[in-house]
């Protein structure tokens, strides 16, 4: 009911009104490529508070609440929050062409927007982590001035080793400040779940927020890790959108509505996720879902957290009814049960047994008809595309490519494995080292033949 307009990045669309506050949202082109991600974007009617939603529904697989939290749509620049903010720049080899310009355009727009008592720090990383300052710094004008001389000179290349640069950003604190880590990577990385791991380790007080950068970044690690960092994620597809999308993120970073956030559902049991709630920020709503046995339907639920003003916080509450007399619809249901398939899935990530955990997504995604790591869909079609005396042909179908990938000769993709290179060396010598012994080989043979 709150939905002003329906607008969708990169992919021309045509939208139509329906009955009530319902939309039909269809592609303008039939041919289009779909070499970005799709995104739907829809926007609030201006609300000067934070508002909540809750939606309920109940079947015969229990009863299901999804309640959502909106910020503002803007806040008094008097809620500014003094801040530590650590920029960790990806240079590896997948962020050669578009990426690698965005990600140097992002982080030079971040850091001329930090103010005089905020601290900061730059990190690159491909094989090895590299840190500008020793220590977060004063965004003084000379510090700025460095920053912006180092950011231009970076290149991608190497390998993608993010571990290091996660080591640097997440240790110490900074006293009396808020600290920040902004990631900004194509999310190219193949070892995700040690990643997690050290996040979920090492985060402390820090808030991880994650810049996907390039059409095709890792998008489920970039959610997730923001998600375990009780930050935002954002994705920069095109370059000409670099500044906007990035003046969305500070004024986020800036001004955190309501932080430390806690749900009471009126004391009934509740399955819910995300356990722990993440912090709540200008742009971004936030969504609990929760399950509740047959007999269980709470009238209420109670937000909790703590309001961020003048740079201190204080604290919030708000109690909301849950109406189960209007049902939302199985929406609800199906939204609750892929929250818990996330979460069987972080729980194999901390050690979980892999075959029950895998059992237990099966069980939930048959149940609610979704598809999972452990299930799929089939859909049969009984018309027949040709009739059974036209032939059958072949031929070759190109992969598209994700837009702004550099163009690359067959078998010349870029290597971004961490010890590429040395590998590369080490197979050559390997090589040039077995054909040296064949050659002694066949020269000892010559000589005893001779002999």
């Amino acid at each position: 009911s709150d939905c002003r307009a329906t607008s969708v990045r990169y992919h021309p669309i045509d939208v139509t009104p329906g009955p009530a506050t319902r939309y039909s949202v269809t592609l303008a082109h039939h041919d289009e490529l779909l070499d970005h991600d799709l995104e739907l974007n829809w926007e609030r009617v201006p609300e000067t508070a934070v508002s909540t939603a809750v939606f309920a529904d109940t079947d015969a697989k229990g009863n299901f609440v999804l309640a959502r939290v909106m910020p503002p749509i803007t806040i008094d620049s008097a809620q500014r929050v003094p801040r530590s903010l650590i920029l960790v720049i990806d240079t590896s080899g997948s962020m050669q062409g578009v990426s690698i310009e965005q990600a140097r355009s992002a982080a030079i727009y971040a850091i001329n927007q930090l103010s005089p008592d905020d601290q900061f720090n730059l990190i690159e990383f491909n094989d090895q982590a590299t840190a500008l300052f020793d220590v977060p710094v004063d965004a003084t004008a000379p510090n700025l001035q460095a920053a912006e001389q180092w950011l231009r000179g970076l290149q991608a290349n190497g390998g993608t080793n993010m571990a290091p640069a996660l080591n640097m950003a997440l240790r110490g604190e900074v006293s009396g400040r808020l600290q920040q880590v902004l990631f900004v990577t194509d999310g190219a990385v193949g070892n995700e779940e040690a990643l997690f791991t050290q996040i979920s380790r090492d985060l402390g007080q820090s808030r991880l927020f994650t810049v996907g950068i390039g059409s095709a970044p890792n998008g489920w690690f970039m959610r997730k890790a923001a998600e375990m960092g009780r930050g935002t994620q954002t994705t920069i597809s095109a370059i000409g959108e670099v500044e906007t999308r990035m003046i969305e993120l500070f004024s986020q970073l800036t001004q955190p509505v309501l932080t430390d956030i806690s749900l009471d559902w009126d004391g009934a049991d509740a399955e819910q996720y995300p356990a722990i709630v993440s912090d709540l920020y200008v742009g971004e709503p936030i969504d609990v879902t929760a399950r509740f046995a047959p007999d269980q339907k709470p009238t209420h639920v109670t937000l909790k957290g703590r309001y961020w003003r003048n740079g201190t916080a204080e604290a919030w509450q708000r109690q909301v009814t849950v109406n189960w007399t209007q049902p939302a619809g199985p929406g609800i249901g199906i939204a609750w049960a892929r929250d818990k398939i996330e979460s069987l899935g972080d729980q194999r990530r901390r050690g979980g047994n892999p075959t029950l955990i895998r059992d237990a997504i099966a069980a939930v995604a048959l149940r609610h008809h979704i598809v999972s790591e452990a299930t799929s869909l089939v859909a049969v079609d009984k018309t027949p595309a040709r009739t059974a005396a036209d032939l059958l042909k072949r031929r070759n179908v190109a992969n598209l490519d994700p837009y702004g990938t550099p163009a690359q000769p067959l078998g010349a993709l870029v290597p971004t494995a961490t010890d590429a290179a040395a590998q590369r060396w080490l197979g050559a010598l390997m090589i040039l080292g077995s054909l040296l012994l064949l050659l002694v080989s066949r020269l000892r043979g010559m000589r005893h033949l001779y002999l």
